[in-house]
């Protein structure tokens, strides 16, 4: 049972992937901790390596063939892509996306320890961010691959995160995804 989960910034995507790994045995691959690993190697905070890899393909290619190794190699497994784009790579997953409020997605990530690479002043630095970030990674992945990556049309399940808890939206995907795969 592949699940590629995508969503907006601040979605809850890593929490909901480590509730479906605790929870439902799920291995997890995410290219967030990539991509941030990626940007403190480069002393860049997480927008501005967004920026970077604008016109830096490899970044993206090194995270795209990732994907797509690790998804030969789980043949048979339960995995979960926590990536914008993964879905793409893995046309045969079961594909989530999770959508937020803007301003609740401000608030936690401002309040989240996600490392130097992601601090902001005030919540409103952090929305400003988060809607730098989502540009430049809609803009991006527009160009290299023809993609809308929030376009809801692409995803097997939409989630709205801003008023239900992490749990409920974990086992609302592993329900959806149970059944998907039965049928």
């Amino acid at each position: 049972m592949f699940i590629t989960l995508a969503g907006h910034l601040g979605s809850g995507k890593s929490a909901v992937s480590r509730i479906l790994r605790d929870k439902y045995g799920y291995e997890i691959h995410t290219t967030g901790s990539i991509m941030r690993r990626l940007a403190e190697e480069k002393g860049m905070s997480i927008v501005d390596f967004n920026i970077y890899a604008k016109d830096h393909p490899e970044v993206d290619d090194l995270i795209d063939n990732s994907t797509i190794e690790l998804g030969k190699k789980s043949v048979g497994k339960k995995v979960i892509y926590d990536s914008r784009l993964a879905w793409h790579f893995l046309p045969y997953s079961f594909k989530v996306i999770l959508t937020i409020y803007p301003r609740t997605a401000a608030e936690r990530v401002y309040n989240a320890n996600r490392g130097a690479v992601e601090k902001y002043a005030c919540i409103e630095d952090a929305q400003k961010a988060l809607a730098t970030r989502t540009n430049e990674e809609l803009t991006r992945f527009q160009t290299l691959y023809g993609q809308n990556i929030f376009d809801e049309k692409n995803f097997d399940l939409v989630v709205d995160t801003t008023i239900i808890s992490a749990e409920q939206v974990a086992d609302k995907i592993y329900a959806a995804a149970k059944k998907f795969y039965e049928n």
